[in-house]
């Protein structure tokens, strides 16, 4: 039960990091988010922002704001995956309680995620927005 609460706690720790980071970059992510869409928000909305930005700095010449939005970009898309298996293993940790968690390795697991992979997540999200804030705040620049 211990177990199942770490992977939770990581989790959630997460999503409040991505809940803030996305209500500074729009004020209309106050609202209700729902978990399982972050993703999506991130690959869509939040790309395309990006997109566009890099778009407009090759036209101005800014080789700078170029590479940094090429930048922004891999690292929004690569942590929309992290965020979408974070919120699949807090869904089996939440309700799925016949999964087990397997401890036969020094770090235990649930669904084959180390827990040590979910304690990476806070350091993501925190990288994540970090780069993605610095990027969309020179939309307006």
């Amino acid at each position: 039960m211990y177990a199942r609460s770490a992977f939770n706690r990581y989790y959630y720790a997460t999503f409040l990091l991505v809940r803030k980071a996305l209500i500074n970059i729009d004020s209309k992510y106050e609202g209700n988010i729902k978990h399982k869409n972050i993703p999506e928000i991130l690959r869509g909305t939040i790309q395309r922002r990006i997109k566009a930005l890099q778009r407009k700095a090759d036209k101005l010449g800014d080789v700078s704001l170029v590479q940094g939005c090429r930048q922004a970009s891999s690292i929004n898309l690569g942590f929309a995956e992290t965020l979408e298996k974070a919120y699949a293993i807090r869904v089996v940790a939440d309700y799925t309680p016949e999964t087990l968690v397997d401890f036969r390795s020094a770090r235990f697991k649930l669904s084959g995620v180390p827990v040590t992979e979910a304690h990476e997540w806070v350091a993501k999200a925190e990288h994540w927005s970090i780069i993605v804030l610095a990027i969309v705040r020179q939309e307006n620049a």
